[in-house]
């Protein structure tokens, strides 16, 4: 909810809408006394994510959003050198070689 609880709508894909509506089916069916739909439980899971995963896991998002083509086409518009170009894709290519190399480890574990 914003600011003022004001609700908003978010589109959400169906594949996801119908794995919330097997959970929603799989706590009600613990009992009566569990009232649960969509959209509470999706309103749930986002409140339990930003408190509890979102600063750890901004990196990870971040990435999802990021588009390099953009981020080059700026690094070659704002170089004022081929030597100033050369070494800005360096650093981001060091950069993308780290987040791999520990990508790949996480993965490994």
């Amino acid at each position: 909810m914003t600011q003022n609880n004001e609700v908003r709508r978010i589109p959400i894909s169906g594949g996801l809408y119908a794995r919330l509506g097997e959970e929603v089916q799989a706590i009600q069916s613990k009992g009566p006394h569990f009232k649960v739909n969509e959209a509470k439980l999706i309103t749930a899971i986002v409140e339990l994510f930003l408190e509890r995963h979102l600063e750890k896991d901004r990196t990870l998002l971040d990435g999802k959003f990021f588009d390099k083509k953009s981020y080059l086409r700026g690094l070659i518009d704002k170089s004022e050198s081929e030597a100033d170009l050369s070494t800005s894709i360096g650093q981001f290519l060091e950069i993308t070689k780290e987040r791999v190399r520990k990508r790949r480890s996480a993965d490994s574990e």
